[in-house]
């Protein structure tokens, strides 16, 4: 479970059940939200915006790239990782080493309290969901993952360069 309001949304830079009406409202508790469906029905997000109007807040990125709307970031394709408040944009740790993970494409994906980290060589590192850098776990397979994982329900889909797995 989502315990801080950090709604850790992912950037990754250079190319990441059990909750009730009110939390789901401020945060998505599972993957594509309280519905499955990727729709909000508590979200209503400014329809227009500029460099001075209806931003909350700005983080400048070190590094290019693109990345997924969350607030996890990597420094290029590295495994340093940053993680930013979702509510002020201050960073709760920032250039952290991930062990193990080296060149990254995939986003990451916040889930059930966690956040999923891949590597081009197959390594997925488990972290908490939380203003600290924890590691949780870290499993390999035996090719390489581009893709950001899919969590759904007690599972997660993870695709390959040639495989698609679903872990349980």
């Amino acid at each position: 479970m989502l315990k801080r309001s950090l709604a850790c949304l992912v950037l990754s830079i250079g190319s990441f059940a059990g909750f009730n009406a009110t939390l789901l409202a401020d945060n998505w508790g599972h993957w594509r939200g309280e519905s499955g469906s990727g729709i909000s029905s508590t979200a209503n997000p400014p329809m227009k915006w500029s460099p001075t109007k209806n931003i909350r807040w700005q983080v400048t990125i070190p590094g290019r790239g693109s990345g997924s709307p969350i607030v996890y970031f990597y420094k290029g394709k590295s495994g340093l990782l940053t993680c930013v408040d979702a509510k002020t944009g201050k960073p709760f740790y920032s250039a952290a080493r991930v062990p193990g993970l080296n060149s990254i494409y995939a986003s990451p994906i916040a889930a059930g309290g966690y956040v999923y980290l891949t590597d081009r060589s197959g390594t997925i590192t488990v972290i908490k969901d939380s203003d600290k850098l924890e590691v949780v776990s870290t499993n390999k397979l035996n090719e390489g993952v581009d893709a950001s994982p899919a969590p759904v329900n007690k599972q997660l889909f993870i695709r390959s360069e040639n495989t698609l797995y679903c872990i349980e």
